[in-house]
């Protein structure tokens, strides 16, 4: 009896694992990036038809979600709002100086537009009324759009910059520095095409032809996704309610002298800062 109790608990703490095949099959593409344990959670609950019908409602709400951001695009507006970066990127990328700038521009814009596509405001536009299981498969299906653009984004950019450098804050804008390298902040599953660029990038962060700022996030989200000591302290965790710890940092003497050379606070102001966050 306490055998059967125990089994009846942990069976309804700890749903059957749901198969990553099982949901590329209701989303129709293999590749997405979800919470699988809160998704096999909310499968769970509910019966073979029900999820389904689920699947079904997702796809149709991506539907008007791809809809709304062809409509954004050609007219660089969004029809149901929401998507306010998106909207920037496509500004910019009409008003380019150059076909390859427009080009950045574009990129980065279907990037983000995946990304904005899961927000609270754009899947209340494009989703209404939607189940809690219905949203997160929605997710799945701006996830799987926006791995497809960083992978080509990733690619476009790699040719790029070996034919004609990296856009230049003096030549190209700071715009353009801020956009190209938010595709190596997307180039995550290529951390090696990611350490391709920082090299590029360090000269031209010393020279200040590329935001200082912006080269300590993204070697410190590098050094994070390798497993190397970061930079500038940028990276770190919660540990308990009001305490935030960083990751490793190299040579922890001098940081501060690299996080002012990067425009950053001191990290004691840092680390309070994002204590404060911890709950």
């Amino acid at each position: 009896m306490i055998a059967l109790v125990l089994a009846a608990i942990l069976g309804a703490s700890a749903p059957p694992a749901l198969e990553r095949e099982t949901v590329a099959a209701c989303l129709g593409t293999p590749a997405f990036a979800l919470n699988m344990p809160a998704l096999a959670k909310a499968r769970a609950q509910v019966d073979d038809l029900q999820w389904r019908d689920a699947c079904r409602a997702a796809r149709e709400a991506d539907a008007r979600r791809r809809a709304a951001i062809k409509t954004l695009f050609a007219t660089g507006r969004s029809p149901i709002g929401a998507y306010p970066v998106t909207t920037e990127l496509v500004k910019q990328a009409r008003a380019g100086q150059s076909d390859v700038h427009r080009q950045l521009f574009e990129n980065v814009a279907r990037d983000q537009a995946a990304r904005e596509s899961t927000s609270a405001a754009a899947k209340a536009a494009f989703a209404p009324g939607a189940s809690p299981l219905v949203l997160q498969l929605a997710d799945g299906l701006s996830s799987a759009e926006a791995l497809q653009a960083d992978a080509a984004n990733q690619a476009w950019l790699a040719r790029v910059v070996a034919e004609r450098g990296w856009f230049t804050i003096s030549r190209d804008g700071a715009a353009a520095d801020q956009a190209a390298r938010l595709i190596v902040q997307h180039a995550d599953a290529d951390p090696a095409f990611q350490r391709r660029m920082i090299a590029l990038l360090e000269p031209l962060a010393e020279n200040r032809e590329t935001n200082r700022r912006l080269f300590a996030f993204t070697f410190d989200r590098w050094a994070r996704n390798t497993d190397n000591p970061q930079r500038f302290g940028i990276m770190g965790s919660c540990s308990g309610s009001g305490v935030w710890t960083p990751r490793e940092v190299e040579e922890p003497a001098r940081l501060d002298q690299r996080r002012a050379w990067a425009g950053l606070p001191a990290m004691t102001d840092y680390v309070a800062e994002q204590a404060a966050r911890c709950r």
